[in-house]
């Protein structure tokens, strides 16, 4: 990608995204709990935060299922375009890795997506703002030989989400610089191609935050709130804390 002096001159990094999130699941006659640390890092190329960006992610996540411990840290790359002043693109990159010696097991996934992102703010309900976010990818899983041992899932599926989220002030603000704000989020996923345990889930998610461009050293963005994901003989609920944007339909859900 090139950036002209221009460009470079109105460069600035963003502060780091720091999502912590934990919660428990049901699949089936299995149940277990997760921990996850979504790291985050994003340059913008223009002080309005809906102008192109570039950010680099590394989720982190602990799974204890049935006595055993998988972990996982897929890192990725995405790159937001603007199309409009209310419409993006944001095609993302990444690959993941995924293992367990308590079950014996190892995996390696490569994902590529596209998702376009459109916000309503001009509606009739004072300074509410809808968001629709689409995406569609692409995931397969690659081969993991260790030793003599060669194994591959043989996993390759198109992925389709559609969502939706409404943001809302609350009418009083946090720390008197923050106003603080409710959001509630759904989205639909579903699985195309290989057989899943699971090929496609609901998932909801409220929450209360406040952001601010005030004051440089507090976060752009706080975040509480929790998620529950349902479907085929699946249940979740998870508490998240975030800075950052990491809750937001098309910048963080997807």
């Amino acid at each position: 990608m090139m950036v002209s002096r221009a460009q470079l001159a109105r460069l600035r990094k963003m502060p780091a995204g720091i999502t912590v999130s934990g919660g428990t699941f049901r699949s089936g006659s299995y149940r277990g709990s997760t921990l996850t640390l979504p790291l985050s890092y994003a340059i913008e190329f223009s002080e309005d935060s809906r102008k192109k960006q570039l950010k680099f992610r590394l989720p982190v996540t602990y799974i204890q299922v049935e006595g055993g411990d998988v972990f996982s840290a897929p890192p990725g790359v995405a790159l937001t375009l603007p199309v409009s002043d209310s419409w993006s693109l944001t095609p993302t990159v990444s690959y993941g890795v995924t293992g367990s010696v308590d079950l014996a097991s190892a995996s390696q996934m490569l994902g590529g997506t596209l998702t376009s992102r459109k916000e309503f703010d001009d509606l009739r309900i004072k300074d509410t703002k809808v968001t629709l976010a689409n995406m569609i990818g692409y995931l397969t899983t690659l081969k993991v030989a260790i030793g003599d041992i060669v194994y591959d899932p043989g996993i390759v599926n198109m992925v389709y989400k559609n969502g939706i989220t409404v943001e809302s002030p609350l009418g009083f603000q946090m720390f008197e610089w923050h106003p603080v704000t409710l959001e509630a989020s759904y989205t639909h996923s579903y699985f195309a191609g290989t057989e899943l345990f699971l090929n496609q889930y609901h998932e909801v998610a409220p929450s209360m935050g406040s952001g601010s461009d005030a004051l440089d050293w507090l976060p752009s963005d706080l975040q509480r709130g929790v998620t529950s994901v349902f479907g085929e003989d699946f249940d979740s609920f998870t508490a998240i804390s975030a800075t950052a944007s990491e809750l937001r339909l098309g910048r963080g859900l997807f």
